[in-house]
């Protein structure tokens, strides 16, 4: 019996290992807003956990283990240790240990996980069969990405769910993530397919399952081709040619290894085309979206920024790099298309880990990749097994290439899940393993029975947790579909709640809760028509504004480095400015913060103008008492709120000239300062000097239209199209113009074009239902704000 058991516990750990190497690639799941990265991490961290618990409970059982030994154990430790530091002192908080937006990849949990896998494979691959069954997982599991990957992207997808039939949908992550991978797995298959071809020294598996990954590995090799010249991507050239050299240095060095020299035919066709189309543009182009990344010297100058108000040795935390952008990001980004962009991750993996870990996390990526480059050389150059030397050149085939796109491009949890396990397989060539008795160390065993009742009590807490978080996940990804079908808010807080209750350290959730509240709250208002609230309205109102408040305090307080919480926390303030005492003031002081967080982008400082807006309209409004000293007070705090309005706006302008909401604030400024005559014309004399600034068009186009001048409204509007033809916040003006001058079907037109881009937008649905309705407005609208992505309104 005692046999058996064993035999059953080592099958499971075998399995669990096996299936971790083909699912993860694959997984995703369709029920969350995220469903690669953070299902891809649950999958990691309770497969991981069991396989833990099966080997523990195995050694257990006969009471004897082999230990692996040598200096490159210690590599993945190091790099656990790192992140575990740099999380101690994050910015992140909660981020750095779980992960969230993307950057699970980074996390403590993630690291811990791909350590402990790392030492799995290590203890467990020690016969050649084993290694063979996952080089056949692996080209397996690579095979069946790219399959559904091309159907994807020709537009046969298999996916039945409609958000994930996009050209661009995959399962490992973006298109250039995807091609990485691609090169990684192709470069492992021509490795085996070149040392393959003699019994004695066989690589595959036996019998017709040999043969399938020969198939496999021509599959394999076509449809990365495809996809590398559907892309295009000068790094995926580049890594095509570092693993292809590999493969002729190696050949060179040891051609007797090779029985069939034809067989680099394959290799140097990748090479041929990758050193061809590495200068030349590609032969077609696919409906594909561009994938763009900070430049290597804005990376750069964000790791060094970071290091300088942060931490030099430990960065600013694992998984905080949008964080990092977001502080240090330069305003020149803002004259272009990405200027509300937060990238959260470098240009490439080493400068995100420079940024987020700092030099302690970079030289431990750098140790680990250079120790383990040594240690496979080392074998290459020395060993006279065949079988061994074998492996070990296609894995390191494979495993350079991947540690190359290290310095090249950005990873997610796929690539960096498939670091760990070449590297494991890598060193598990190198460390050379004893056997150690448990019954003849009491110590020892105890050792291991602790470990055993730790790791269940782990697995238990740990399954708790993930079961917890991915419905907390499937509640809020609910409410997003609900709000985008433009349901009742009120079922979107339902959900909203439930998320927030399974994972309260997540604060996007916190962050989403509150403005769906402030939603509701002001629904709640505009809902009675003769402005009076009953009893109940009131009390229902005091509780909305509070549960506001408090969602979006504890959003700041759980990510405090997050300038999206801050800034929602301030609009709260600022809405609820005539409900809550003091609230203009926590406001301000809120804004300020984001501000602080994010200095060169100008929804911050436009923010804080409004609040200071808001105050002088109600000192506007105090300044006809009859009461002397009332009257004079509010003129002096109506004058300073605007001057300092003003000054906030300028500043706003100063950094995105085209930014559409400064310009309308600023035009309502200088309403309340009584200076549009001054501000048309200085404007004016502007416009003649700068004919293609499409922001002075537009000012230009809103004093107009308050000074009642439609017909150079008009034409101002028009310019700005022409120099801009997706201005959104153009067309909505232009269709006030046509409103005003009675002409309806233009209005119309106008709106239908601004729906085609933005067709959920509550202002749009709501004034082209208004139009079609033949009801007109003659006041200035509101302008569309183009800011910062909301998820509920």
């Amino acid at each position: 019996m005692k046999f058996h058991l064993a035999r059953v516990l080592s099958r499971v750990h075998e399995g669990l290992l096996l299936g971790l190497v083909f699912l993860l690639p694959l997984f995703f799941l369709p029920w969350t807003l995220d469903v690669l990265e953070v299902n891809k991490q649950a999958l990691l961290l309770i497969v991981t956990s069991l396989a833990i618990l099966c080997f523990v409970g195995r050694v257990l059982h006969e009471r004897e283990v082999t230990l692996v030994s040598g200096w490159q154990n210690v590599l993945p430790l190091l790099v656990l240790a790192v992140t575990f530091l740099s999380a101690l002192f994050s910015i992140g908080g909660a981020t750095s240990w779980l992960g969230g937006s993307s950057g699970e990849y980074q996390s403590v949990f993630t690291i811990t996980a791909l350590t402990a896998l790392f030492y799995l494979l290590t203890h467990t691959i020690r016969k050649e069969t084993l290694e063979r069954r996952l080089f056949a997982v692996l080209l397996l599991s690579g095979s069946l990405v790219l399959l559904l990957s091309c159907f994807n992207l020709f537009g046969a997808s298999l996916f039945p769910w409609t958000f994930l039939q996009g050209p661009a949908f995959n399962t490992v992550g973006t298109v250039n993530a995807l091609g990485v991978f691609a090169v990684v797995i192709s470069v492992l298959g021509q490795a085996l397919w070149l040392v393959s071809g003699r019994k004695d020294r066989e690589v595959f598996l036996d019998g017709w399952k040999g043969s399938v990954e020969k198939g496999l590995i021509v599959f394999l090799t076509i449809s990365t081709l495809l996809l590398l010249l559907a892309l295009d991507f000068w790094a995926l050239w580049v890594l095509v040619l570092v693993g292809s050299g590999m493969l002729f240095l190696f050949g060179l060095l040891r051609a007797s290894e090779f029985p069939e020299t034809n067989r680099f035919i394959l290799p140097m066709a990748f090479v041929i085309v990758a050193v061809f189309f590495l200068f030349l543009p590609r032969p077609f182009r696919l409906s594909l979206p561009v994938e763009v990344t900070p430049s290597i010297s804005t990376s750069w100058n964000i790791v060094e920024d970071t290091w300088s108000e942060h931490s030099m040795l430990l960065g600013s935390g694992s998984g905080t790099y949008a964080f990092d952008y977001a502080r240090f990001r330069s305003a020149d980004v803002n004259q272009t298309v990405f200027w509300n962009t937060r990238f959260d991750r470098g240009h490439s993996y080493a400068l995100t880990v420079l940024a987020t870990l700092g030099i302690l996390g970079g030289m431990a990526l750098l140790l680990m990749v250079l120790g383990l480059l040594a240690g496979s050389l080392r074998v290459l150059l020395k060993e006279r097994d065949h079988v061994i030397w074998k492996l070990h050149f296609v894995l390191l085939s494979a495993w350079t290439t991947l540690g190359v796109s290290a310095f090249l491009y950005s990873w997610n949890l796929t690539l960096q899940f498939l670091f760990f396990v070449l590297s494991a397989l890598l060193a598990s060539q190198s460390l050379r393993g004893r056997t150690v008795k448990l019954r003849n160390s009491p110590r020892v065993n105890l050792t291991f029975s602790f470990l055993f009742v730790l790791f269940s009590i782990g697995m238990l807490t740990l399954l708790f947790v993930s079961v917890e978080r991915q419905m907390a996940e499937s509640a809020f990804a609910k409410a997003v579909r609900l709000d985008r079908s433009r349901v009742s808010i009120d079922e979107v807080i339902v959900h909203l709640d439930r998320a927030v209750t399974l994972n309260q350290f997540n604060d996007t959730y916190q962050r989403n809760l509150s403005q769906a509240l402030l939603y509701r709250a002001n629904e709640l208002v505009m809902g009675r028509s003769n402005g009076m609230l009953s009893e109940d309205d009131t009390k229902r109102l005091a509780s909305l504004s509070s549960a506001s408040i408090n969602s979006a305090k504890r959003a700041t307080d759980l990510s405090p480095y997050n300038v999206l919480n801050w800034r929602v926390r301030a609009d709260v303030y600022r809405e609820l400015m005539s409900l809550v005492s003091g609230a203009d003031q926590f406001a301000k002081l809120s804004y300020e913060r984001a501000i602080l967080l994010e200095p060169n982008h100008p929804e911050g400082p436009t923010g804080l103008a409004r609040v200071h807006l808001a105050g002088a309209i109600v000192a506007s409004q105090l300044a006809g008492s009859e009461d002397a000293t009332t009257r004079k007070e509010a003129l002096q705090k109506k004058n300073g709120e605007l001057a300092s309005a003003e000054e906030q706006l300028n500043r706003a302008i100063e950094l995105k000239p085209d930014y559409a909401p400064a310009h309308f604030y600023l035009a309502l400024v200088y309403e309340e300062q009584g200076k549009l005559n001054e501000a048309f014309a200085k404007l004016d004399a502007i416009r003649k000097y700068n004919p293609a600034d499409v922001g002075v068009a537009f000012q230009l186009g809103q004093l107009a239209m308050r000074l009642e001048r439609y017909d150079r409204a008009k034409s101002e509007f028009e310019s700005a199209i022409k120099l801009q033809p997706d201005f959104l916040n153009a067309h909505w003006f232009l269709a006030s113009v046509y409103e005003i001058e009675g002409d309806l079907d233009s209005a119309i037109a106008e709106i239908q074009f601004i729906q085609k881009t933005e067709p959920e937008h509550p202002l749009v649905v709501a004034r082209l239902k208004r139009l079609l309705e033949g009801k007109v407005k003659a006041s200035l609208p509101e302008p569309l704000e183009e800011g910062e992505e909301v998820v509920v309104p």
